[in-house]
């Protein structure tokens, strides 16, 4: 995957940079997500009454788009918040695809591993 990542009022060290890149090639296992695709990752430490760390997460996938933003003091939470929303997205894009497909199925298919079952059934109890 291709990383931009941009920071605000943080400095971005190489065991953070190394932390999102490993992080974020989790999401490879999806295949919503490609090597080739584009992550931008935004960055913003304020300073406030307390600390807090902005954490905004795009990916461009096929044919979709991913946003994710969190607001956590800790930099390590914050991405790891941010996956586990990304994460929630692209299993409903991937249930919403399967539910698709099985919506699709020709009826008689279905009517015949019906009746399959239940002759499954019907042997059990003879």
């Amino acid at each position: 995957m291709e990383y931009k990542v941009r920071s605000k009022n943080i400095i971005i060290t190489d065991a953070m940079h190394q932390h999102l890149m490993d992080t974020f090639n989790k999401l490879l296992k999806y295949q919503q997500v490609n090597e080739n695709d584009l992550v931008h990752v935004d960055i913003e430490f304020t300073k406030e009454n307390n600390v807090v760390i902005n954490t905004s997460i795009d990916i461009r996938g096929k044919n979709n788009f991913l946003k994710a933003e969190v607001h956590n003091s800790d930099f390590y939470k914050a991405v790891d918040q941010t996956l586990h929303k990304i994460e929630e997205q692209l299993r409903k894009i991937k249930g919403k695809r399967e539910d698709r497909h099985n919506k699709n199925q020709a009826l008689g298919k279905v009517y015949a591993t019906s009746l399959e079952a239940e002759a499954d059934q019907e042997e059990e109890f003879s």
